[in-house]
């Protein structure tokens, strides 16, 4: 899918979620910061490139109560021992992602979600330093209340974009988070 479609795409999809102007006063907006182990699929496997941290924050608009509207910064960062040859050492992913996450509303204090969005992000290593690249990210995790404003977030999740030598790189993300709400 072209980048352009994506965004028109995207921006169609907001325009029917977005609150009505006198719903914005009771919008919440929340945020959230992750740390994790990222372990590289496909082609960053096939590389022998191995499990790093990942390190991620997001901020998110709460469009209704069980939809929320998420953007952030994340770096997966990955280790290779010897012999990646192709991709270099010291490698990472760093970049932008965006999108919306749905929450399974139920009675009890943890609440369940899933969300599903595009990244743009650059892949870097010691021999190069690539282009930023378009591609997909999905996750879902439980939030765990631990007070009045901040729940703990254990979450899983996979992330897919291109890389500059027309390969693909796909990696998968086990994570704990704190997210805080703000109001």
């Amino acid at each position: 899918m072209k980048p352009s479609i994506l965004v028109v795409a995207t921006l169609a999809t907001l325009l029917v979620l977005l609150p009505t102007q006198n719903a914005w006063a009771q919008v919440g907006l929340s945020g959230d910061a992750r740390v994790g182990i990222t372990f590289p699929l496909g082609d960053l496997a096939g590389d022998q490139l191995e499990a790093g941290m990942v390190l991620g924050a997001n901020a998110n608009v709460h469009l209704r109560p069980n939809l929320r509207l998420y953007t952030g910064l994340n770096r997966h960062a990955f280790r290779c021992a010897e012999g990646c040859a192709q991709l270099g050492t010291s490698a990472s992913s760093t970049g932008l992602g965006a999108g919306l996450q749905y929450r399974f509303l139920s009675p009890q204090e943890a609440t369940w979600w899933a969300r599903f969005g595009g990244v743009a992000h650059r892949f870097t290593s010691d021999l190069f330093s690539g282009d930023w690249n378009v591609g997909l990210e999905a996750s879902a995790g439980i939030d765990m209340p631990m007070g009045d404003n901040y729940q703990l977030t254990p979450h899983v999740g996979v992330v897919s974009h291109g890389l500059p030598s027309g390969l693909t790189a796909q990696y998968l993300t086990f994570g704990l988070g704190l997210h805080r709400h703000f109001r």
